[in-house]
């Protein structure tokens, strides 16, 4: 997938969430109005009235800025993941947790993605809506280069531990402890229970500075940036900087590293 195909799948999404929603608010108030004459109870769907021709306005707007952005292709060879130094993380438009790393060349190296069908689907977004999904059990699939690569388990409860597997072995664990009143965090830890590193969320949680167990910062991630050599493809995006500050670690531990910003992207869920 290409940054070309990401505002595709957005644009697409749009029009079809806009036409449901306008679809029903014209059979909603048709029944209300002409059926049983409920007048007053039509101003309830105002917010509806808003919504749906808002989505379908903003698929416009997304169409006019995808004829911005130059031509891109995914047949260029790209970096081995572990050995990217600066990529940026793109919330995909859905209810379901979703994020991509691109390059700074509009080439996506990631896809994190919720597992759910038929009826947990269904259940997940009735736990979406009720706030309750984030401490109940979660599995996601991480594609790299389009191919699945890592299996994220995560388990219930206040405390989001996530466990992460590459194929059938287990990668490591991340931690997220985002209650504390002073300073949310994330630990970060190898396969064996070993401590590896930490990222401070700051107040809020939400913030990415992860720093190894010595002590050195990491990996830092910079909110709404875009690499000035990216504008061209991202500016029109709210899409988060990646960078790899320190890259000495191992291969396994620079792909514990790497993912880490994720279970903040996942959580917090800005699309």
């Amino acid at each position: 997938m290409t940054i070309y195909d990401y505002f595709t799948r957005t644009i697409r999404t749009y029009i079809r969430v806009g036409s449901f929603i306008t679809l029903l608010l014209i059979g909603v108030s048709l029944s209300l109005f002409i059926v049983e004459d409920k007048l007053d109870t039509l101003l309830a769907l105002i917010p509806l009235a808003i919504m749906g021709p808002g989505l379908l306005l903003g698929a416009l707007y997304k169409r006019s800025q995808q004829r911005e952005i130059p031509t891109i292709t995914q047949e260029e060879p790209l970096t081995p993941f572990a050995e990217h130094r600066r990529l940026i993380a793109v919330p995909v438009v859905h209810w379901l947790r979703e994020v991509i790393y691109f390059t700074p060349k509009g080439q996506s190296i990631l896809y994190a993605k919720e597992t759910a069908t038929g009826v947990k689907r269904a259940g997940k977004l009735l736990l979406h809506l009720i706030g309750l999904r984030p401490f109940l059990k979660q599995e996601l699939i991480v594609y790299v280069e389009e191919e699945p690569r890592y299996f994220l388990k995560k388990d219930w409860g206040v405390r989001e531990r996530f466990h992460i597997y590459k194929g059938e072995d287990k990668l490591g664990m991340v931690e997220l402890d985002l209650w504390k009143v002073t300073k949310a965090n994330a630990k970060i830890y190898c396969a064996d229970g070993t401590f590896l590193g930490e990222n401070d969320g700051g107040f809020s949680g939400q913030y990415v500075r992860i720093k190894d167990s010595q002590g050195d910062q990491v990996i830092e991630l910079k909110r709404d940036g875009i690499p000035i050599e990216a504008i061209s493809l991202f500016g029109n995006l709210r899409g988060d900087i990646v960078n790899v500050i320190n890259p000495k670690q191992s291969e396994k531990e620079r792909e514990l590293f790497l993912l880490a910003p994720l279970f903040v992207e996942l959580h917090f869920g800005r699309n």
